[in-house]
């Protein structure tokens, strides 16, 4: 489980909404909505409530992204034309007003590190406040003034000489070790990000990254035991989670997506990229595959009929995503050879054809292709609900889920907030 600020401590993040114009239910008031400002595509997404007794309802709406590149806004004033479309859309197909949001931070300015800290118990009990106050030490030990800490997720504690345990309240000893997964954004960029989002009227209630939260809803507990990549391919980059002994231990960023890809395509055809990006989707890697689609015709930039075919996309495509593969694996290889899961793989770049086949067969790693699947539990039921959709969803789905766990009972009671995170959303409370 993540660990997020609990529900009292997200209402401190901005002032109660003010009252919604359109009819709803008074339990409307419960519903969530996340945001993803992807590089080529904005997507909001909402879980809502009707009654405490019906099952929610998931709802999404995108827009065309601009203002992006790999991931960050690079232009303010494109990405809040973009914005202000997405939330007009979505006002009208959700029947809500939205002010609350939880947003999806990405891009190459997010990194992870793996920190340990000692607590001096001389003797005494260990307490859950005890676990918390390491956690934060962990948070706090090698952040550079320009960062700040999204996320601090515990692997493992040590009491004195003992093995490694998950849990160490309930023990006595002399020493605490704690060893915790960080993982950091640049400070000014989330400025940039609440100010992009207040300025269309939205406040900020959590923040999450995007990677953590694709993994929340793509990978089953039982394959981050085992040891697993996940990837997230977008469209401007390829984001994802190392897990092992079913901890985070690695966040990867690499600056290949799909769009990348279609660029690859019109480049070596001499096509315009929207040709491109269709044949992209019509061919994949299925060279691979005795069932390939026949060739095509189209125009090239000259105005001159050319013949596609499939081992011609297929000769593009592979070496970018062979590259791809590389860039990964030198992000993992550090942590040695204990993937035995393999690969997971979501996110909309994810559906080119023939790719986990590909990645399997070129690279000797079991590659498999999975859809989020968004569990709610329900106060009133005793079954969990799953919520399936498609990949190029992945992240906001995930970023419901955490924004889910987050303000449930579970979360209030195992995840209590340390200073630093109480610290970090009266910071965001002050520039939103």
């Amino acid at each position: 489980m993540y660990h997020h600020p609990p529900n009292q401590l997200q209402k401190q993040l901005t002032k109660d909404p003010p009252p919604h114009h359109g009819a709803r239910g008074s339990f409307g008031s419960q519903d969530l909505y996340a945001l993803d400002l992807g590089t080529t595509k904005f997507c909001l997404a909402t879980i809502q409530f009707r009654t405490p007794f019906e099952t929610p309802t998931l709802k999404k709406v995108m827009v065309p992204a601009d203002g992006m590149h790999r991931g960050m806004v690079n232009h303010m004033t494109k990405a809040q034309r973009a914005l202000d479309q997405l939330i007009t859309l979505a006002e009208q197909e959700f029947g809500r007003d939205i002010k609350h949001i939880h947003l999806g931070v990405a891009g190459s300015h997010l990194s992870s590190r793996i920190t340990s800290s000692t607590l001096d118990l001389a003797g005494d009990t260990i307490t859950t406040e005890d676990q918390h106050t390491l956690l934060e030490m962990c948070a706090q030990t090698g952040q550079a003034s320009q960062q700040e800490v999204l996320h601090a997720l515990p692997i493992h504690y040590q009491v004195d000489t003992r093995e490694l345990m998950e849990c160490a309240t309930g023990f006595s000893g002399n020493f605490l070790t704690g060893t915790s997964f960080v993982i950091e954004s640049d400070k000014n960029y989330l400025r940039d990000l609440i100010r992009l989002c207040n300025s269309c009227g939205l406040k900020v209630k959590t923040l999450s990254a995007e990677p953590l939260a694709s993994a929340a809803v793509v990978v089953p507990c039982e394959l981050k035991q085992q040891g697993v990549i996940v990837l997230d391919i977008g469209g401007g980059t390829t984001d994802g989670v190392a897990f092992r002994h079913g901890k985070p231990v690695k966040l990867i960023t690499v600056n290949v997506g799909g769009e990348i890809m279609s660029r690859d395509l019109a480049t070596c055809l001499r096509i315009n990229l929207r040709d491109a990006h269709q044949l992209k989707h019509h061919f994949g890697l299925s060279y691979l595959s005795p069932s390939a689609p026949p060739p095509v015709e189209c125009r090239n930039n000259q105005g001159e009929l050319i013949t596609v075919s499939a081992e011609m996309v297929y000769d593009i495509l592979s070496c970018r995503i062979s590259e791809l593969y590389e860039l990964i694996y030198r992000e993992v290889k550090p942590l040695g050879d204990l993937f035995t899961a393999g690969m997971i793989i979501t996110g909309g770049g994810s559906e080119l054809a023939y790719l986990s086949e590909y990645l399997t067969a070129k690279h000797d790693i079991a590659v498999t292709k999975n859809n989020p699947t968004l569990p709610i539990k329900l106060a009133h039921q005793t079954t969990t609900s799953g919520d399936r959709t498609t990949t190029p969803y992945a992240t906001v789905a995930g970023l419901l889920y955490l924004a889910w766990t987050s303000r449930g009972p579970i979360a209030e009671v195992s995840h209590k907030a340390t200073s630093h995170f109480k610290s970090l959303f009266n910071w965001l409370r002050e520039i939103a």
